[in-house]
């Protein structure tokens, strides 16, 4: 007879030991009997609610693809994060300052995003259609006006004017005032004061014969109408919201948001031209008096030192226009007289 091998013994000791473990553990009482589950009902569908908006007609991948093509998501400069400047050139930092109704935020905007679809829309909030509206589209009351005028109603482009509008200087010179002191180069209205343009308010009304242009007046959705028109490509319209493209090496309009109004192409632009040529010669006239009367340097920045009201009105009234960037388009009438008067009072 074969003697067993050495390593079998080990392996019957533990099988002796586990059922001697299991003969110590007493048995419970038995549980009830489960309910019986309702057969043939499925559950909640779990995308349900994510292809209202995440769907196959590319709708996403088209507006993604246009604003990452805009000034929006490349040129606002949200590396500027501090309390004063995060409010318009980051993403948290505008919905902070909404959301408080403050000037700014209460600090630096840490991991700061530019503006994109969460600083318009209310995406992701409640997962449902409605959460393309718009974050806000209330009348805006602005943070610098020349009259009576403190809020504009530009429809959903009242979302747009809560930053594109003219800081508040300070001092701010009166017609017929005392002359005032100016500290810092960088005294003015800072940049892109397009919601004053269009609202009429904010500039240094010297004289009068004020007035507003239909694109001011007349065009319930302001700026949605003109620059979020039926886009071409990623190049201009849409997300990219450029009225302008280069199409083979030619400055091209997207015409597309103002044939509702003008159905002549031509003669609009005959207009277009017409209009900025008159608003860029103003600026160069009034570019020549500020230079030379020592008000500016030759960068747009103010000179500090003690200022006739109408010298000090006349450099606010050359930015705005300026900086507003449309040569007239957003609000001829306006821009023009501000432009004009101010070169009166400088002679």
């Amino acid at each position: 007879m074969k003697e067993p091998k050495i390593y079998a013994v080990p392996i019957l000791f533990l099988i002796t030991i586990v059922f001697f473990l299991a003969s110590c553990v007493k048995e419970g009482p038995a549980g009830k009997d489960g309910a019986d589950g309702e057969a043939g009902i499925d559950g909640e569908d779990g995308t349900a609610s994510c292809i209202q908006c995440h769907d196959d007609t590319q709708l996403i991948a088209s507006k993604s693809i246009q604003w990452e093509s805009s000034q929006h998501a490349k040129g606002v400069q949200f590396a500027n994060n501090s309390k004063e400047c995060a409010p318009c050139h980051t993403s948290q930092g505008f919905l902070e300052r909404m959301a408080s109704g403050e000037e700014s935020t209460n600090g630096t905007i840490q991991n700061a995003n530019p503006p994109n679809c969460y600083t318009c829309h209310w995406i992701h909030k409640d997962y449902e259609l409605s959460d393309w509206e718009l974050t806000y589209f209330d009348a805006v009351t602005l943070w610098h006006t020349s009259n009576s005028t403190t809020a504009v109603d530009l429809g959903t482009g009242n979302l747009c004017a809560n930053c594109h509008q003219a800081m508040h200087p300070e001092p701010m010179p009166e017609p017929d005032g005392d002359s005032i002191f100016i500290e810092t180069s960088n005294w003015g209205l800072h940049y892109g004061p397009v919601a004053n343009i269009i609202g009429a308010t904010g500039g240094y009304e010297i004289g009068d014969g004020y007035a507003s242009s239909d694109h001011a007046t007349e065009i319930e959705n302001s700026c949605i109408v003109c620059h979020m028109s039926l886009p071409v490509g990623s190049k201009a319209g849409g997300h990219q919201i450029g009225m302008t493209y280069i199409n083979q090496g030619i400055s091209t309009m997207n015409y597309t948001g103002c044939i509702n109004c003008h159905n002549n192409i031509e003669e609009l632009d005959l207009l277009i031209e017409s209009t900025k040529n008159e608003i860029s010669n103003l600026l160069t006239q009034m570019e020549t008096l500020l230079l030379d009367q020592q008000i500016m340097d030759s960068s747009y920045y103010a000179i500090p030192g003690m200022k006739h009201p109408d010298q000090a009105g006349a450099l606010l009234n050359f930015n705005m226009v300026r900086t507003d960037n449309s040569y007239g388009i957003h609000n001829y009438l306006y821009s023009k007289k501000l432009l004009e008067n101010s070169i009166e009072s400088m002679k």
